[in-house]
């Protein structure tokens, strides 16, 4: 795994174990997986650094499970427990941030800003949940934590 990187895996949504029925636009989706990878910004995006949320699972009646979402943005760090995002430069395109994470004892909640006056990514695709991330060390296929092939 990338040392930079915390990674973390989706365990329950809205305080329900996985899997997690949930509408998709103008469809459903069926959430098996996901995960969180939390980076230092070394690309220059402005903000304290990157996430990528990654959801895993069947869309729109398929049966396949693949990656059925994927957004990376910069986040703003608001303390060492509490972070926002879409952060950093998004701010001079005018979006504020809609969710917030909380990092405690090996997890990471992930919640809507109720009061925010647009919705981005996640809450926008999936609508408002609250999502629950337990550290890891099992990466999924494909995870932004992989060591790059340099590495």
């Amino acid at each position: 795994m990338d040392s930079a990187a915390i990674y973390y895996r989706l365990r329950r949504v809205d305080g329900e174990p996985l899997p997690a029925t949930l509408s998709y636009n103008t469809a459903e989706c069926v959430v098996t997986d996901g995960d969180i990878v939390i980076r230092p910004d070394l690309a220059h995006f402005g903000g304290d650094g990157i996430i990528c949320v990654r959801l895993i699972g069947s869309a729109f009646g398929h049966p396949q499970v693949h990656e059925i979402f994927l957004q990376r943005e910069s986040y703003d760090r608001i303390d060492s427990d509490l972070l926002t995002f879409p952060g950093g430069h998004r701010h001079k395109q005018g979006m504020t941030p809609d969710m917030v994470a909380h990092e405690r004892a090996g997890w990471l909640e992930l919640v809507p800003i109720r009061s925010a006056a647009a919705l981005h990514g996640l809450n926008a695709v999936v609508g408002k949940h609250e999502w629950s991330f337990e550290r890891s060390n099992d990466l999924l296929p494909g995870s932004e934590a992989s060591p790059s092939p340099e590495e």
